[in-house]
């Protein structure tokens, strides 16, 4: 499918009523299959054949047919995000296939198209209904058209030898709308995506010999993405002002009940932070990925039976495209460049991603008596001094042109020694390579691309399956693993290629002559001025480091795996099975900087290396850190330290907490070297990446006999570490094997909580329960109608207290006083009921028509809880603990609630 590093999934990739059956492997599978640290899909399609059939199908689930839904807003947010009020959705399939006149029994077709509409009603956010613009809380439809449609053909050289072909794809588009965020009432955050897939497979299976088989097969996947806004001319604005954020580095009113039991101000209700204007970072993209595969099964019979697999798979894959945000360029003026501490400004230009318009009272941002910061009526608070803080931009190029390749190979032995055991015993080879945009470094002027192979990965495959009775009734078996995982070429992007970050900076609003900010009839901002006149000053400095190096001898990320289990088939196709499964994960890729936050705070740049980090990892010249108790080294009028007698021959610096209170004073006495890469013989500060996850897990199935089947299983499990894996759940962060988690070492003032400690991970669950049953009746009135019910409940997942970054400032990275300490999400559950009548009307048709009806009961639990201590740093969160949300491009990714009743109708035709 399609997956944005912006919005996440945005397409399937697969047209469902292409799809014969589904096998999943979660555990335990044989060296033929890799990439992959979780599970595996396989999909068998539907194929032509010697006698036409097919059918016509459609779903309907309109809106009408859901309860009202319960969102975060009805629970007196204070920072708003918008109703999702209902969800519908139709969709009509058609399916055909059969063998080419002429030509029966050698080429078959098989084709289906299934164009589907969904749309999200939605209500933008009131804000407490303190603004009279116009879109404020209006309704907001977002809607999204695919049209998946796939082709087989099959044509049969002889009984021995067939080729195959399959196209298939699922081009998607939205209408223009919310589609980047609802806590807005400018349709300047609207936008528009176009995205899709085009897959195209060939197979030739060829039976050499009774015992003997060979396979190969050609792949070309395609994907892209288009984003429209609206107005590519607004900068995105987030508005922080209603919160009653003072202060460039200070404190936030946004948690003080300025009226006690309501959300009001001196002057009416506060706002939270919301989207004032602009979508911000957008990304059009394309990628292909091309693959060959060469297999091999050969059955020799000696010491019993050995089934031989051998296999080879090769991948290229290219994935390019612009970066760009929404807001004219601006130049980067001498006065800026100096302040910025550029060797060079003639001819850059640079971007915004971003501004957070903030209240102020520092004098440090706005020059003294801060004339430099114009004022407005802030409800809530009142007139106050603001600026716009710049969040991040780049001077760097903005297209991206990334590409990789990928070897695999394997060699697996399914050895029967008789009728009792059975050996499995393989082996994985896999090497992957990457390289990132070719640039011109920024400070010498030199040409590169930036490439990295990750060679020697080695996964052995172990099994043994035991039958105690030889009757093909009860398995007793065991299986070790490994498995590799192949890095997404976002890496490339956003580390081999140029990247090039723009400091944060404040800026003054657009003010008229009274010196008050210019606000138009819509609540949009004018359109900052980004020259000198308009520039403040710098907050932080830029990041000059073009691309980030990889360590020699990296290798790829991997898990190990243990799995053993029994399984008995009763009488009446009941087969009742007990699991366990410990999975490990052993090494991961991560970009990492070996300097504490505290040091950051300071004085010291960053430096990063890209490899395997363990507690012994010395990638880093180690700063020489001395520490002082707070407030032993004096400051000046801005509070910044002033190194003096303590601190002779280094720098010096207070380490800010989570609170903005001094816990203490240090001096780095290396600071030209510390941090820089380079072994100094002592470890860097790291810790042992951990991810464990243990499970038992129980199964009892009846396949479809007597009328009636059964799937039922339910599982024990617990998932603890302190590293998540390729993506966080904690902050959402989608950079796979580049996250944040090993960019600091620890640090001696304990800036980075227990981020290094393990504990529970935030998908954990304890306890989960699936049971499907369904039954056919054959006699009465009754006769030729299906029911089926599905049953799901499952134990919460931890509730932790997070901080935000004190260097980075976001929210949501820093845990304190352990993962999950405040508890847990309540159990959830819900009951689902499916019916199907069928039709005859002739020997070789039929008309169903059915129904299915979700969560019967209505149930509506609360499924995530605000875990943000702080929107950023220094900037409290007065939601801390109120019901949640995630929500990636206007779709709720990660719902507050539970989704009430639903249901839907479908009526198909089949002949």
């Amino acid at each position: 499918g399609v997956y944005s590093r912006v919005y996440g999934p945005l397409a399937t990739g697969i047209n469902l009523s292409f799809v014969k059956e589904v096998q999943v492997k979660t555990g335990g599978y044989e060296p033929q299959y890799g990439k992959s640290t979780g599970g595996l899909v396989q999909i068998v399609t539907k194929s032509g054949g010697s006698a036409y059939h097919g059918g016509v199908s459609g779903f309907f689930g309109p809106q009408a047919f859901e309860q009202r839904r319960l969102n975060p807003d009805n629970f007196n947010r204070l920072n708003q995000t918008g109703l999702l009020k209902h969800q519908g959705g139709y969709d009509i399939a058609g399916e055909i296939g059969g063998y080419v006149p002429g030509m029966k029994d050698r080429l078959f077709f098989f084709g289906s198209f299934n164009p589907s509409w969904n749309t999200q009603f939605s209500q933008l956010a009131t804000l407490h209904n303190v603004f009279s613009y116009p879109l404020s809380g209006t309704p907001v439809d977002l809607k999204q058209t695919s049209y998946n449609y796939a082709a087989k053909l099959t044509y049969k050289l002889s009984d021995k030898h067939v080729l195959e072909t399959s196209l298939y794809g699922d081009p998607t588009r939205s209408n223009t709308s919310a589609f980047n965020t609802t806590d807005t009432f400018s349709n300047t955050t609207f936008s528009k995506l176009s995205s899709g897939t085009r897959n195209w497979v060939a197979r030739y299976n060829a039976t050499l010999s009774p015992t003997w088989l060979f396979n190969t097969s050609f792949s070309w996947g395609h994907n892209y993405l288009t984003e429209n806004p609206l107005d590519r001319n607004a900068y995105q604005i987030d508005d922080y002002t209603g919160c009653g954020f003072t202060g460039d580095t200070g404190s936030s009113s946004c948690i003080t009940p300025l009226t006690p039991g309501t959300l009001d101000g001196p002057l009416g209700p506060l706002t939270g932070i919301y989207r004032r204007q602009g979508v911000g970072y957008t990304e059009t993209t394309k990628g292909d990925n091309y693959g060959l595969t060469f297999d091999t099964q050969k059955v020799v019979d000696k010491l019993g039976s050995h089934t031989f697999s051998l296999g080879y798979h090769y991948e290229r894959n290219f994935y390019k495209g612009d970066r760009f945000r929404t807001g004219p360029l601006f130049t980067v003026t001498p006065t800026m460049a100096a302040d910025w501490e550029l060797p060079e400004a003639a001819g850059l230009l640079s971007d915004a991603a971003g501004f957070q318009l903030r209240i102020t009272s520092s004098e440090g941002v706005c020059g003294t008596g801060l004339v430099g910061c114009p004022t407005m009526f802030v409800p809530g608070v009142g007139t106050e001094h603001v600026y716009l803080r710049q969040t991040r931009g780049e001077f760097g190029k903005t297209p991206f042109d990334t590409n990789g390749t990928y070897h695999a190979a394997y060699l697996n032995d399914a050895w029967s020694i008789n009728k009792y055991v059975t050996f499995n015993i393989g082996w994985r080879w896999e090497q992957q390579r990457m390289q990132g945009t070719p640039y011109t470094d920024f400070l010498t002027g030199d040409k590169f691309h930036t490439h990295f192979v990750y060679t020697d990965n080695w996964s052995p495959r172990i099994g043994l399956s035991i039958d105690p009775l030889g009757n093909r009734k009860s398995k007793i078996y065991g299986n070790f693993a490994r498995y590799s995982y192949a890095i997404p070429l976002d890496m490339a992007i956003r580390s081999l290629s140029n990247e090039l970050d723009d400091p944060v900076i404040a800026w003054a609003p657009v003010s008229d002559a009274s010196g008050n900010v210019v606000i138009n009839s819509d609540g949009t901002l004018a359109n900052p001025l980004l020259d000198d006149a308009h520039y403040l000053t710098t907050i932080t400095s830029p990041s000059l480091s073009s691309t980030t190096s990889i360590a020699p001898g990296t290798k790829m990320q991997y898990l190990q795996e243990w799995v053993g289990g029994v399984q008995h088939e009763f009488p009446k196709g009941i087969v009742a099975e007990v699991r366990f499964i410990d999975r490990r994960l052993r090494r991961i890729v991560e970009d990492m900087a070996g300097i504490s936050p505290e040091a950051f705070q300071c004085c010291l740049n960053q430096n990063y290396l890209i490899s395997n980090p363990t507690a012994g990892t010395d990638l880093f010249i180690n700063p020489v850190q001395v520490d002082f108790p707070a407030a032993a080294l004096p400051v000046n009028a801005k509070g910044v330290v002033i190194p003096s007698a303590l601190c002779p021959s280094g720098v010096g610096g207070t380490a800010t907490d989570f609170a903005g209170n001094s816990v203490g004073d240090f001096c780095i006495t290396n600071p030209d070297v510390a941090g820089t890469v380079g072994k100094d013989g002592k470890p860097d500060g790291f810790v042992n990446p951990v991810r464990n996850y243990r499970a038992v897990e129980l199964e009892v199935n009846k396949t479809f006999s007597a009328g009636w089947q059964m799937r039922t299983n339910y599982r024990w499990s617990e998932l603890s570490g302190n590293y998540e894996g390729a993506f966080r759940n904690d902050n959402g962060q989608s950079d796979p094997s580049i996250s944040s988690l090993f960019d600091f070492v620890q640090g001696d003032f304990g800036l980075l909580g227990t981020q290094f400690q393990p504990g529970w991970l935030n998908t954990d669950r304890h306890h989960t329960l699936n049971m499907f049953v369904s039954y056919s009746f054959t006699q009465s009135f009754l006769k030729n109608l299906t029911l089926g019910t599905g049953v799901r409940v499952e134990s919460g997942i931890p509730i932790n207290d997070l901080r935000a970054h004190p260097a980075y400032q976001n929210a949501g990275e820093i845990p304190v006083g352990g993962r999950g300490s405040l508890g847990r999400t309540p159990t959830d559950g819900q009951a689902d009921i499916h019916a199907d009548y069928t039709l005859k009307l002739t020997e070789k048709q039929r008309l169903h028509f059915g129904t299915d009806l979700f969560n019967i009961t209505n149930q509506r639990t609360q499924l995530r809880v605000d875990q943000n201590e702080d929107r950023s740093f220094l900037v409290k969160n007065a939601d801390f603990l109120k019901p949640y949300q995630g929500t990636v491009g206007g779709l709720i990714v990660q719902p507050g609630f539970q989704r009430p009743f639903y249901g839907r109708l479908f009526v198909r035709w089949e002949f």
